[in-house]
């Protein structure tokens, strides 16, 4: 709205606040690192953040639109890289050769 000054000012008030918050709880996570408040909030919070996880994912499978077989392409994926240390990129080349050498035939 403001040109390039305005582009800097939005900018800054989106990523300002939110990362001077999280140098002050890094600050305060190294302070108290021999708390055992600590490893009670951390096995408390792992769980949230598995399912902020599937909620984002779940989320993007839901906009792509793929349908089941973009559901069950990210389970087996997930089933995949957690049985064989696999680097995602050579799973998603090997996904999309399966999926260009069967989709056309159906």
């Amino acid at each position: 709205m403001a040109g390039w000054l305005g582009a800097l000012v939005a900018t800054l008030a989106l990523f300002v606040p939110s990362s001077l918050l999280f140098c002050a709880v890094t600050v305060l996570w190294q302070r108290f690192s021999g708390s055992p408040w600590r490893d009670t909030i951390e096995r408390g919070l792992a769980p949230i953040a598995v399912g902020l996880i599937f909620a984002g994912a779940y989320a993007v499978l839901e906009a792509t639109q793929g349908g089941l077989l973009a559901f069950a392409t990210a389970g087996m994926a997930a089933a995949l890289l957690l049985w064989r240390p696999i680097h995602p990129l050579v799973l998603l080349c090997a996904a999309a050769g399966i999926y260009g050498f069967v989709l056309p035939m159906v």
